[in-house]
This record gives C-alpha cells, sequence and structure tokens, in this order.
C-alpha cells in the first residue's frame, strides 16, 4: 500500500496485522541510531509495524538498522533549532506522520527536545512511551523533563548513567508490554553497498580487512571530547612503525584540519595512511568501509558503533561526559578513559581542559591498541585510569573555582527572578486597578436609571394624548408632544451610545483578563524555568562540594602516609 503523502508501507504488512503500528522518534546521531537496532527488531519480531523518524544525517542506513520500516525524516535538527509547525516542512511532516496513524509513539533518547514534546501533543489519543530522562531545549542545559511527565504512560524509570543497551531493553519492555533480554546491536551490511566500497577501496590501493578505520580528527565545538592531536600522531605512528598497517582516516570535512595535523606529525609512517576527511563520504558507503576494514581505531564516534555491530575489534579512547553510557557493544576491544569525579557532566565541562580524555597516557593507549592489532585479545574490556597528583589537584582547583562561578550565576539569577517577579506582581496590580476604573465608568444602574425616564416620557405622552381627546386644544397638546418626543429621542440616543460604551467595555474587561491570564501563565512557566535551573545549579554544586571533600579527604591521606614514611625514614 502507498499512503497519500509518499510514505510505503513494509512489505508483509497491513493494517489487519494483529500488531501495533509504532512509531519511533529518534532525534539522535548515528551512534545512537545503530544501538537501538536490537529494539527495532524485537517490536518487528512482534510483528508490530514500525516507523522510524530519523535526522537527514541517520536515514541512508536506516535498512541496516530497522530493515522494512517506512522512515520519516525529522525537517530540522531538533537539537539546535527550534522548530516552526505552521511551516511548509512541518504540515508535511505532520501529514506523514497521520498517514502512518500511530497507535504508540515512543521517544527512544534519554535526553530528547521539544520536537518530541509537541508530536505527542499533536497525538493526545495515543499513548505515548517515553525514558524518564532529560529535555533538551536549544541553548540551555538538558534539564529534568519535568513539564513532560503527564504526557508519557508509563515513563520508564531510569538513570543517566545506565548504558544505552540497558535504556533500550527497558524502554521496549515498556512498549510492548512484556519484559525483553535484548542482544547486542548487530549490522549486516546489504550487498549493494559493499560493491561501491570495493570500488572505492581499489581507488585508494586499500584491500579488504587490510587496512583500520581511523576517526580521530574534530573541530572546536567537539574537541573537549577528544584527545590531543599530537598523541594521536604518536600513538599511530608507532601502531604503523610495529605492526605494518595501513590506516584510512574518516570523518566529516569539519575534521580534515586537524586529521591533516595529525598526518603532518606522523611524518614518514603518514604514507601508509589515506585521508578521507577532505571529501563528502555518504554515510551508506562508509558503512561498506568499515564492514571491509581489519577494525577501529579513535575517539567515541557513530563509525566506532558500526565496527562494533559488525563485529569488528575495536579500540577507543572515551572522555567522562557521557561515561559510561556510551561504551561500544564490542565483542572484541577495550575502551580507555581517566576516571573523575565529574564523570557524566554531559559535556558542560567545568575545567580548562577535558582531562577525563586529554590525561590518557599514550603508553597505555598503545599497549591496549598493540594487545589488539596483533590479535592477542579475545575479549572486551574499558580500563578506567587514575589521574595523576598534578591533575588531581587542577581538578580540586579548578573545581573550587568552578563552584564559586556557580555560586555567583545561581546568585545572580535569583536576584534577576525577583527583580522579574517584582515586575510582574507591578504589572498585575496595574491591570486590576485598570479593571477597577473601567467598571466604575458604566454601571448597569444608570443605563437602566435612563430607561425609567423614557418610560416616564412615554407616560407623559399617553396623558397628553388623552388630554387631547378630551379638551381638543390640539395645538398647544401637538408642541407638548413634540418637546417630549424629541426629548424621548435624545434620551433614547443617549441610552444606545451607555449601551455601545458599555459593550466596548466589557471587551475591554475580557482583553485586560485574557492578558492577566496570559501574564501569569508566562509568569508560572519562567518560575517553573528558573526553578529547574536553581534545581540544577543546587544539584552540581552538591556535586562539585562532594568531589571536593573526596579529593580533601585523598589528599590528606596521602599526606599522612608521607609524612608517616618521612618519620620511618628518620627512624
Amino acid at each position: 500500500q502507498m499512503f497519500s503523502c509518499g510514505l510505503n508501507w513494509p512489505h508483509g504488512s497491513s493494517r489487519l496485522n494483529s500488531g501495533m503500528r509504532i512509531a519511533i522518534l529518534n532525534p539522535d546521531t548515528i551512534g545512537d541510531v545503530i544501538i537501538r537496532q536490537p529494539a527495532f527488531a524485537a517490536m518487528a519480531e512482534r510483528g508490530h509495524t514500525l516507523a522510524v523518524v530519523l535526522r537527514d544525517l541517520v536515514a541512508p542506513i536506516a535498512d541496516l538498522v530497522a530493515p522494512g520500516a517506512a522512515v520519516l525524516q525529522y525537517p530540522c535538527n531538533p537539537y539546535l533549532d527550534r522548530f516552526n509547525w505552521e511551516s511548509r516542512e512541518g504540515l508535511d511532516f505532520l501529514g506523514k506522520l497521520r498517514s502512518f496513524d500511530p497507535e504508540l509513539i515512543v521517544i527512544a533518547p534519554f535526553q530528547y527536545t521539544e520536537f518530541e514534546q509537541s508530536i505527542v501533543g499533536f497525538f493526545p489519543n495515543v499513548r505515548a512511551v517515553a525514558l524518564d530522562g532529560l529535555l533538551h531545549v536549544p541553548g540551555y542545559p538538558p534539564a529534568p523533563a519535568v513539564a513532560l511527565r503527564g504526557h508519557f504512560k508509563p515513563l520508564v524509570a531510569t538513570s543517566a548513567e545506565s548504558p544505552e543497551t540497558r535504556k533500550n531493553e527497558l524502554l521496549t519492555s515498556a512498549a510492548i508490554g512484556e519484559n525483553v533480554a535484548l542482544p547486542p546491536p548487530k549490522l549486516e551490511v546489504s550487498s549493494g553497498i559493499l560493491p561501491e566500497a570495493d570500488r572505492k577501496l581499489a581507488r585508494l590501493g586499500l584491500k579488504k580487512s587490510g587496512y583500520w578505520c581511523v576517526c580521530a580528527g574534530d573541530y572546536p565545538r567537539l574537541s573537549v571530547k577528544n584527545w590531543e592531536a599530537r598523541r594521536w600522531a604518536e600513538l599511530l605512528k608507532e601502531i604503523v612503525r610495529k605492526h605494518g598497517v595501513h590506516l584510512l582516516f574518516v570523518g566529516v570535512r569539519e575534521e580534515h584540519e586537524v586529521t591533516a595535523q595529525i598526518l603532518q606529525m606522523m611524518g614518514e609512517e603518514a604514507k601508509q595512511a589515506v585521508d578521507l576527511t577532505a571529501e563528502p563520504t555518504g554515510l551508506d558507503l562508509l558503512m561498506g568501509l568499515v564492514a571491509r576494514s581489519a577494525g577501529y581505531i579513535g575517539k567515541d564516534t557513530g563509525p566506532m558503533h558500526a565496527a562494533a555491530a559488525m563485529g569488528k575489534p575495536v579500540v577507543a579512547l572515551f572522555g567522562g561526559g557521557g561515561w559510561p553510557r556510551f561504551v561500544p557493544a564490542a565483542s572484541v576491544g577495550r575502551v580507555l578513559t581517566v576516571g573523575v569525579p565529574c564523570q557524566g557532566c554531559g559535556w558542560y565541562c567545568h575545567l580548562e581542559r577535558s582531562l577525563c580524555v586529554k590525561d590518557i597516557p599514550v603508553k597505555d593507549a598503545q599497549a591496549a591498541a598493540d594487545l589488539v592489532i596483533s590479535g592477542a585479545c579475545e575479549d572486551f574490556q574499558t580500563i578506567v585510569l587514575q589521574p595523576t597528583a598534578a591533575a588531581s589537584a587542577s581538578l580540586v582547583r579548578e573545581a573550587w573555582a568552578r563552584h564559586w562561578e556557580l555560586r555567583r550565576a545561581v546568585d545572580k539569577e535569583r536576584a534577576d527572578f525577583l527583580q522579574w517577579h517584582q515586575d510582574r506582581v507591578s504589572d498585575i496590580e496595574g491591570l486590576k486597578g485598570e479593571l477597577a476604573a473601567a467598571a466604575k465608568r458604566v454601571e448597569p444602574s444608570v443605563v437602566e436609571a435612563e430607561r425609567d425616564r423614557v418610560r416616564q416620557l412615554e407616560a407623559e405622552l399617553s396623558a397628553v394624548q388623552r388630554e387631547v381627546q378630551q379638551t381638543g386644544n390640539f395645538q398647544a397638546v401637538a408642541d407638548r408632544v413634540e418637546a417630549i418626543e424629541e426629548r424621548a429621542r435624545l434620551l433614547d440616543m443617549r441610552a444606545e451610545e451607555l449601551l455601545a460604551e458599555r459593550r466596548t467595555i466589557l471587551a475591554s474587561h475580557r482583553e485586560l483578563a485574557e492578558a492577566k491570564s496570559s501574564v501569569e501563565l508566562r509568569f508560572a512557566a519562567f518560575r517553573r524555568k528558573a526553578a529547574e535551573k536553581i534545581l540544577i545549579a543546587r544539584r552540581r554544586e552538591l556535586s562539585v562540594r562532594a568531589a571536593i571533600e573526596t579529593d580533601r579527604a585523598a589528599c590528606e591521606s596521602r599526606a599522612r602516609e608521607a609524612a608517616a614514611a618521612v618519620d620511618a625514614e628518620r627512624a
């Protein structure tokens, strides 16, 4: 069947299917969607018809992660842009989703956006399932999704630190109504992609399984998540020299500058490397190149998760921003990071230098790479390294400075909020005064009094008419009648004017009441957001204090040990 707006039903499905029609919203990037492959498969295996909503950069691999599902593309990047639903793109997207006619909406990520919140609002009679996660609003740090709790039933309880694979299990179980144990992600590259990858490799002079995919470059906005270029160069140079392997650098074009720096610092060993970051590489071709590789070396990226899902060995260097949520579900490999108290910060790093990733020693990364590339590694492990004494001291010092910076920011925000609150109270009092003054301008009793005078004049007119009939003094009576009628006409006009003025005032009353309601709603929304921000700041403050106390205790312990050692030597 063909949807009227251009969507195709998955093969073999129909609206008479015993399963549900499930729309799964995925606003995030490549790695997150690859990790959800087992969830998509579990729903499809139970007879449910799926429509996966993906961003344009992920859509090319929809057939790999959710074979047979209908595919809708986001009309924006909801993590960066506030979307106008009245635009042509918004109406077109809603038309496609309504044509699918979902019976269940699944909000897949832990950190979702206003876009997903809006979609749930457009389908008030459709059950929606989401994780008890964070709401991302462009321009603000993620905040607890307090405002969304009424939209999702059930709202699946989980923690931010829980691995994404576990989150997907909980969400899938809630969606389909049964407990499921999901296997690791598994990608099978289609035969249509591999020939293109083979032709590309032939042009590059690389052979199947004769190279390792490397993703080591970055650009300013994401440099906080990456190792330093000089360390990458030192590691990769030694890998080429020691193992004689070829390297294929992949990534987006924004990463080319740093990738070129790494290659330059590698010297002669760079001759065994090929850089693809300078040219656009389609996502389907990238999947084919990963599938033909011997394995993956690099930072936390989508290609890393793709390699893990294809059964390739992985060597990855991680930071603490999302640790351990996005550790790859690989069967063979090593993942390294430096353990810090502020792990799980979501990359809102308070340090001048993200030592959780940048302080990984080259010798430890080299040892892990040697083990994996040589084939001596048969398992997968995560290695959490202890920070150096200098790094610990720097962490405490910068955490303390950040603590006071946050305190000052919270104090300023509190003062701004109180001033805003006082201004709004003044506005509301002013509106109340305007309403009271308007109410006094025309009272119903005034109009009723004018009407009584008209009725009195009409009674006088009737009396004069009776007098004329009785006396026959027509001229005098006619003059009096004319005067009375003129007066009555003027009174009628005045009464109409008063009634019109009252209608205007009543309309003004409604407008003022609506304005007051709008102000109160905005005030309530602002107060809620301010409360959430203050709550987040307080939580961060408590976290920093706990980290400082932990590090202080560790420093005191080390000082006592050093003093004991000195005393022992003196003895």
